[in-house]
């Protein structure tokens, strides 16, 4: 072995070990000496080796504990292991790390945490979220959203038990109501449902009124008695426990159409003769809250009714009953009105909402959708139809996307919408088709590419920011920034151009075309002066013209629908005399005020059928050639504007086709 070998294991050498006071203490390690007299292999054994125990105080604190006597069984053992057996270089290389493992071997559990107070303490309150050591009982984790459950009520009695029916009978702060003409009250009282109203506006309403009641009950402890069993078909006998078929229930704030008025009775008879004291309270607290919460003129109504059943019928929840079928019953012609609103939605969709909402949209038609699917109403037909209506929106992404699920819909395959779809209810199907527009409808809003609804309601628009601040929500005429009339301009014509694209383009969705002139929008009244006739024809300077929307003017020659054939050959080009356009030409070629030859020329729109002479004559309306041509030169010649010779040339191309 070497001398440098020998020298590094010298036990007397007193520049390695130190033996203070008492000789039998176990010797000391100078980490720091014994690292710089190790040779560059034995300091890479050294170097890993620390990193592997520094590695093991982080699983300790991980762990949550204070030393490694508390960690999971091995896991020490295994870390410091392989510390102290690794051997860089041979067996002879790894002396200075076989030190340190040996040394972390002796003093393994008095290792701490490298890690700050402020984590620890983090971790030991994360843990203390979780105390118990078994799991909670659903019982117990419904009862803990009560905000006052039944078996925490204090006797009516004492002060405490008075303020808890207090607050659990506290009437809502929009009543239910009736519709206006169904008041006997002089001037119609408190009443404000109007009949006018569409089935789905009437519906929205009153589910929103029912969700607040359906809350106020959670809360309270009072929904168990509104959950009604079916009714055996044989009830019958002196025990009325023995008339439910517990296997089917419908809760009563939501399908009340479902349940009929001999049901309804039953039910409450049967909480009022074998029902607990609590849900015998529950009964009364309900009726006090449905009282509190309805007009005046619904309490009428209901009471006539009411007052007539037996005390042991009367109740809580034949009181509901009571009030949700005054409301809205599902008669014949309701569900007719329906199933119509229902097609209307394929046929329009969102298009006719303000801003395209499909928030409001949803809530209507899924509204309308839940009231069928309770009657067995909700077919097949009529959710394709839902998943048709989807489609109907001015947004290309998101009519894309719908046309995708309408399809599939039609082949009757629903996957599209989730794992197990296709063995959904329709209602389930519905909500899902509207669970993924009002997503889409949700982030293009967001980022500022919908249509945005106007301010103050209306028809959804392109939204735009302020011309001068490019702010969104402010205006140029309110804008407190600098105005500068350059930006202002440009921006301003670019929204134009952009609105006019869209109205223009068939493909968009848009409304009507926006033209040059803001009071109409009427794009060929707003060019040429002349209002469109029938079947489109468009009377200019006595000359029929029809409007192509390809080449983007009017002209003597074809249509929109023509102008395919009537590119393929242009000059061999003729309509057939059945055609509007051509049953036009020919009724004024009868009266002697259109040439022959305009059906087949090129003509454009604004060009004159001149008659032989280069004024007009006989009376004909059409426009002198001469005229137009002296009167274009002298406004050239004689204009100070330095666009006169642009604008005299333009007025040529469009009135003498030059």
């Amino acid at each position: 072995m070497s001398e440098q070998g020998d020298e590094n294991n010298d036990p007397d050498d007193q520049s390695v070990l130190s033996r203070p006071g008492n000789n039998n203490d176990p010797p000391q390690v100078n980490p720091e000496i014994e690292f710089q007299r190790a040779s560059p292999q034995e300091r890479a054994a050294a170097v890993a080796q620390a990193q592997l125990i520094l590695r093991l105080a982080g699983v300790t604190v991980a762990a949550g504990v204070g030393g490694l006597g508390n960690m999971p069984a091995g896991t020490a053992a295994s870390v410091i292991g392989t510390a102290a057996n690794l051997n860089v270089g041979g067996a002879t290389g790894g002396a200075g790390g076989s030190n340190i493992g040996q040394q972390a071997q002796r003093s393994g559990n008095n290792i701490q945490p490298q890690s700050s107070a402020g984590t620890s303490s983090a971790a030991q309150a994360q843990a203390s979220l979780f105390p118990k050591s078994s799991d909670a009982s659903d019982d117990d984790i419904a009862k803990a959203s009560f905000f006052l459950s039944k078996d925490k009520r204090e006797d009516e009695g004492t002060k405490v038990g008075l303020l808890q029916k207090s607050e659990a009978t506290k009437g809502l702060s929009v009543k239910f109501d009736i519709l206006r003409h169904q008041s006997s009250y002089s001037g119609g009282g408190e009443s404000s449902r109007s009949a006018t109203q569409s089935i789905q506006k009437q519906l929205t309403t009153i589910l929103q009124l029912t969700v607040m009641g359906m809350k106020q009950c959670q809360k309270y402890d009072m929904l168990g008695i509104c959950n009604v069993s079916a009714l055996q078909p044989t009830a019958s006998g002196d025990d009325p426990t023995a008339w439910w078929n517990h296997s089917i229930i419908w809760c009563l704030w939501v399908n009340w159409e479902a349940i009929d008025e001999r049901t309804a009775k039953l039910w409450q008879y049967t909480i009022n003769k074998r029902g607990g004291t609590a849900d015998l309270q529950s009964s009364r607290w309900l009726l006090d809250f449905l009282e509190a919460s309805s007009t005046p003129e619904l309490r009428a109504l209901i009471d006539k009714k009411y007052t007539k059943l037996p005390v042991n019928q009367q109740g809580g929840v034949v009181y509901l009953w009571m009030l949700l079928t005054s409301m809205f019953v599902m008669s014949r012609e309701v569900r007719e009105a329906c199933r119509e609103a229902i097609k209307v939605w394929g046929q329009k969709g969102a298009t006719v909402y303000p801003g395209e909402n499909f928030f409001v949209a949803q809530e209507e038609i899924i509204g309308i959708a839940t009231r069928l699917n309770t009657v067995n109403e909700l077919d097949d037909t009529l959710t394709v139809e839902v998943f048709r209506g989807c489609t109907k929106t001015s947004h290309t992404g998101l009519r894309d996307q719908m046309k995708t699920l309408f399809v599939s819909a039609e082949l009757g395959s629903f996957h599209l919408l989730g794992v197990g779809m296709d063995y959904a209810t329709n209602l389930e199907k519905c909500e899902a088709i509207f669970a993924k527009a009002t997503d889409v409808y949700d982030t293009q809003c967001k980022l500022k590419k919908w249509n945005v609804p106007k301010k103050g309601g209306g028809q959804g628009g392109i939204a735009a920011a302020c011309f001068n601040c490019g702010k969104d929500g402010c205006y140029v005429d309110k804008c407190d920034q600098p105005k500068d009339e350059e930006r202002i301009k440009r921006e301003r014509k670019k929204f134009m151009d952009e609105k006019r694209k869209k109205g223009s383009n068939p493909k968009s969705g848009g409304g009507k075309p926006s033209g040059g002139d803001k009071k109409s929008g009427n794009y060929q009244r707003s060019q040429f002066g002349s209002a469109v006739g029938a079947n489109g024809i468009v009377m200019v300077a006595g000359v029929p013209h029809l409007s192509c929307k390809i080449c983007g003017e009017l002209t003597t020659t074809h249509g929109t629908k023509s102008h395919p054939e009537w590119a393929k050959n242009p000059e061999a080009f003729t309509l057939p005399a059945t055609h509007p356009l051509a049953a036009a030409q020919i009724a004024c070629l009868a009266k002697g005020t259109v040439n022959a030859a305009t059906r087949t020329s090129g003509q454009s729109a604004g060009t004159a059928a001149a008659p032989a002479s280069a004024d007009a004559a006989g009376g004909s309306p059409g426009i002198s050639r001469s005229q137009v041509e002296r009167n274009l030169t002298a406004f050239e010649r004689n204009s100070t504007d330095p666009n006169a010779a642009a604008m005299a040339s333009m007025f040529r191309d469009l009135f003498l086709n030059r």
